[in-house]
């Protein structure tokens, strides 16, 4: 049934649950743990219950069929860095201070700024954390009170594929004590480029391609240049390639969930699954991610299970943001937060049901990746509005109920509503905290090279 606050596939929770009460009723059953999954460039609409192809996903719809989906998830940038630490943070990248851009460098979280990690190790929570790609390498403060941070840079080339990862979320669910409270993270890294199938998913999606393109498909700095002609035939391959990548994690994730129920943690474990951003396949006549502030980049999945399948079949409609998911991962945990210490709020309430929450938090987006012809700039998202404000003065304004699809700038059309986002961007980039500046050593360049990232 719907609530009026979306939520939308993508794994995450493990939570053994303490049955309460005594006299007059029992008390709300916090799950022991959560385990949240996000997945590196999935779109929103690459899920099967989201629009996806047909059969991409099974588990994923599986599991949002049986917890809460939010239909409205708002990543808080258009790449890696700046999102993953506002999931980790509960707070706006203006805030956090992590980011950067390809041509200014790149900073870490800001040292005054707690980490979910850190809170809940200060609650006695075991943390642990998995994840594979660049920019979730612990030189960027990610790493912050995680007992162990495995992580394992990879590149476009090479990375640790979903089925590894997945091998050792359980070896470390395994070692837990049977009333330890945790929290898992894990970041799998397959559906960004290159789009390297594997072979228990290649060929679903692009049987009868005839053209030149093959797996993998690493032609990315020939796009951006504009020297690789692609038909539509060949960018049909090469989205068929990513959805291949895509329900690969979903195999992985399939075994995961076996073991989980084997195991009996579904039933003492919340799971959240989302995105860190999504990918452009040339909705915009860009490919990619990075380089815009575009709904096909912001615009991810999120989903939430509770044990015992409390919240089967609830839908939120309305506007939710990745700085939402700390807190909720704190009341999902029975504890509470210091005052002011998210941006974001709690998509539960305190009995764990969908939280009318009495205003959307807004999206307020980090920095792009890429310098884009309109320079550099950051953006706005409020329930059917999108603001951007491009460091040149230009303003772009959509109006997402009547254009979906973002082609009409009505910012000259809706001045009064243009005024009332920019004083707002205004009130909340006031709080800008600015990261520490980051060194990278040869090898992380030359893996950032790998992925496009520098010249």
């Amino acid at each position: 049934m719907k609530r009026g606050v979306p939520l939308f596939p993508i794994l995450v929770a493990v939570v053994l649950l303490f049955l309460g009460g005594c006299g007059g009723g029992a008390a709300t059953a916090h799950p022991r743990g959560v385990i949240l999954i996000v997945i590196d460039t999935l779109r929103a609409d690459e899920v099967g219950h989201a629009g996806g192809p047909e059969g991409i996903t099974p588990t994923l719809d599986r599991w949002a069929a049986s917890g809460v989906r939010f239909e409205q998830a708002i990543a808080a940038a258009p790449w890696t860095l700046p999102s993953t630490a506002s999931i980790l943070t509960g707070v706006h990248p203006s805030r956090h201070g992590a980011g950067g851009s390809m041509s200014g460098g790149f900073r870490s979280i800001h040292p005054d700024v707690a980490t979910l990690a850190e809170i809940l190790a200060a609650a006695g929570v075991r943390t642990h954390a998995i994840t594979n790609g660049a920019f979730t390498a612990p030189d960027f403060g990610l790493d912050r009170g995680f007992e162990e941070y495995d992580y394992k840079a990879g590149s476009n080339s090479r990375i640790r594929r979903a089925d590894v990862s997945i091998r050792a979320a359980v070896r470390w669910l395994s070692s837990l004590g049977p009333d330890e409270p945790f929290f898992l993270y894990v970041h799998l890294f397959d559906p960004h480029l290159n789009y390297d199938p594997p072979a228990v998913t290649r060929g679903r999606f692009t049987a009868g391609y005839t053209g030149t393109l093959r797996a993998p498909f690493d032609r990315l700095a020939e796009v951006r240049a504009g020297s690789l002609e692609l038909s539509d035939a060949d960018r049909r391959f090469v989205r068929g390639l990513y959805a291949e990548e895509v329900a690969a994690v979903d195999v992985s994730l399939g075994i995961f969930d076996q073991w989980l129920r084997q195991s009996g943690l579904d039933q003492e474990s919340a799971l959240i699954v989302t995105a860190d951003h999504g990918e452009e396949f040339w909705d915009h006549e860009r490919f990619e991610h990075g380089h815009s502030f575009y709904e096909e980049l912001l615009h991810v999945p999120l989903l939430l299970r509770l044990p015992g399948e409390a919240l089967a079949g609830e839908i939120v409609t309305e506007q939710v943001t990745q700085v939402d998911l700390a807190p909720t991962i704190l009341e999902i945990l029975g504890i509470p937060p210091s005052a002011g210490s998210f941006d974001g709020q709690s998509l539960l309430d305190a009995d764990l049901a969908p939280a009318l929450l009495a205003k959307p938090t807004p999206a307020v987006e980090g920095g792009l990746l890429y310098v884009a012809a309109h320079g550099a700039g950051t953006a706005l998202r409020l329930p059917g509005w999108k603001a951007v404000f491009w460091d040149s003065g230009e303003r772009t304004l959509f109006d997402l109920r009547r254009d979906p699809a973002e082609s009409t700038n009505v910012a000259a059309a809706e001045p009064e509503q243009m005024r009332e986002m920019e004083a707002l961007w205004r009130s909340l980039s006031n709080r800008a905290t600015a990261g520490q500046g980051v060194t990278l050593d040869e090898a992380a360049k030359e893996r950032l090279r790998s992925l496009g990232y520098l010249e």
